[in-house]
């Protein structure tokens, strides 16, 4: 009897288990998979998709799952950016979730925009991340600020947007919870704001930094750091 009651709870078990499978199914794509992401546009011409975690990765005979973050890089041609005039985007957003799909069906859509070309995935860390944040800096560069580790250290690299996409060194901010980045001085500088990871609520701190100009690097400024106390 007690076997017949252990095999009922394991079946039942797995059959929730095929349930929950079912359920989520659908949402097990490359996009939903992201935990967060940040879409820029630079130019007209380019475009940065950066997001958290990496696609599973492995070392040695460790699979490493979920951790990490990355950024890809799409540069738009000619033929992306003149594929719709306005009248032709006015119509294509007309169409029928029915004609969609009977279009694709042939594997064309033609009164939709052609699909972005985006390049390999660059990874700005391999640890386990927390929120980040994107910040245009440039035409060809933009700031990548993220929570990392726990507790939470914050990090920010430079991303160089040139014919490939490469990061600078990290510098650090130190540790709390990531609130919000911008870029100030047209480019040539930044602020990070960073909330106590001590309080419930709040206070938070925003620092300084500035890019050197043409080479890239970042440092803090000598600035006083902003305090603001939240009740």
């Amino acid at each position: 009897m007690k076997t017949m009651a252990v095999d009922a709870m394991q079946l039942l078990a797995e059959q929730r288990e095929r349930a929950r499978r079912a359920t989520w199914s659908f949402f097990d794509g490359e996009l939903s998979k992201m935990r967060w992401r940040r879409v820029l546009a630079p130019t007209e011409n380019l475009m940065v998709m950066c997001f958290a975690p990496l696609p599973d990765m492995s070392d040695g005979d460790t699979a490493r799952v979920g951790i990490g973050g990355g950024c890809r890089l799409a540069k738009l041609g000619e033929e992306w950016a003149s594929a719709k005039t306005e009248a032709e985007a006015d119509e294509a957003a007309a169409i029928s979730h029915a004609a969609v799909a009977e279009a694709a069906k042939t594997g064309s859509v033609p009164t939709l925009f052609p699909s972005l070309p985006w390049g390999e995935i660059h990874p700005f860390s391999e640890d386990d991340l927390g929120r980040c944040e994107v910040e245009r800096v440039s035409n060809d560069q933009v700031l990548v600020c993220f929570e990392k580790g726990s507790p939470a250290m914050i990090s920010c690299r430079l991303a160089f947007l040139g014919a490939d996409l490469e990061f600078g060194p990290e510098l650090h901010a130190g540790p709390g919870r990531l609130a919000s980045v911008a870029a100030t001085n047209g480019g040539r500088g930044f602020g990070v704001c960073i909330q106590a990871a001590t309080t419930a609520s709040g206070s938070v701190s925003c620092r300084w930094g500035e890019v050197s100009a043409g080479e890239g690097n970042m440092r803090w400024t000598e600035d006083q750091a902003m305090e603001f106390v939240f009740e």
